[in-house]
């Protein structure tokens, strides 16, 4: 027999379910957190190996160890509401600006909604194809996708980092020009994938203005590639200590 929702037994399987998988990211994060406090990435002090080899070790994906980390240092033991709110809720709500935003019993659907990202386009394996094209077609005219991910791009990596560049070009006697700045292996890294962010994007407006009629196999792939470069950026750019609060289209 199976179990309705909301009966007892499935409150308990709720409770049971956000109780195990919270106790383990949590336990990951803190301990990531001893092993390499927030901040020491990339200060040649061996962190970063020492992270990576931890999460050979536990079985766990080095860029997931790196998530759990920073919600970790966000959210201290103290303020985590772990009775009923999911690790997950954490996640959504880890900003500053963000982070009053919690309540008790949270869901994640809620939590995207507070934190602004966008709730619509999540289809299931049963959606009829038209939704799942209707779904693309807002994905791509989502303004996030490609011009808030480039202004994030030049206004958090490129400038607030600009004076950790090493100079690359120093001007000659009397030339006014300022210097050239070059810019390191991880902003060059974190670019790349936000010009193939944005090269995605277009393709998917060229898509868009022609009314292509996507099949549900190609709508999947689609929208993965691009869920799949948001990922990596945030795993970039969470691995060097920069904020990364991009929003996408699920």
């Amino acid at each position: 027999m199976s179990i309705e929702v909301g009966s007892s037994r499935w409150q308990e399987l709720v409770r049971e379910g956000i109780a195990r998988d919270g106790n383990r990211n949590w336990f990951l994060g803190d301990a990531a957190l001893e092993i390499a406090p927030m901040g020491e990435d990339g200060a040649h002090n061996g962190s970063t190996e020492k992270l990576e080899q931890y999460a050979n070790l536990v079985g766990v994906e080095a860029k997931s160890l790196y998530v759990y980390r920073a919600v970790a240092a966000a959210w201290p033991p103290v303020t985590r509401l772990t009775g009923d709110t999911s690790w997950k809720v954490h996640q959504l709500l880890m900003t500053p600006e963000k982070r009053t935003l919690i309540r008790e019993g949270m869901t994640v659907t809620e939590a995207h909604r507070a934190a602004g990202h966008s709730t619509q386009g999540r289809t299931g394996p049963e959606a009829d194809p038209e939704a799942k094209r209707e779904q693309f077609r807002k994905l791509a005219d989502d303004p996030d996708i490609a011009p808030e991910v480039d202004e994030w791009a030049t206004e958090r990596v490129v400038q607030r980092h600009a004076d950790r560049r090493d100079a690359q070009q120093r001007p000659t006697r009397g030339d006014a020009k300022p210097f050239r700045k070059a810019m390191t292996e991880m902003e060059l890294t974190l670019l790349s994938k936000l010009d193939a962010l944005d090269h995605f994007a277009n393709i998917c407006r060229d898509i868009n203005e022609n009314e292509v009629d996507l099949d549900p196999e190609t709508f999947g792939k689609l929208t993965a590639v691009a869920q799949q470069i948001v990922v990596e950026i945030q795993f970039y750019a969470i691995r060097h200590g920069l904020d990364c609060d991009l929003k996408v289209a699920q």
